[in-house]
């Protein structure tokens, strides 16, 4: 009796080269972003009399 079991088909799925910038990249981009908007607004408030309850 012949082995009758067909080949596996291999499939290979490539990513489009034409980005001009990586998901990866963006990601990074935008924590970096979020970080220094609230380090600002973190500031912004220890800054002001009602909210800085690390001085006098």
């Amino acid at each position: 009796m012949a082995d009758n079991t067909p080949e596996r088909e291999v499939v290979y799925v490539t990513r489009p080269k034409n980005r001009p910038i990586e998901f990866t990249t963006v990601l990074i981009l935008y924590i970096l972003l979020g970080v220094g908007v609230a380090l600002t607004i973190h500031f912004i408030l220890l800054s002001t009399s009602t909210y800085n309850w690390l001085g006098n």
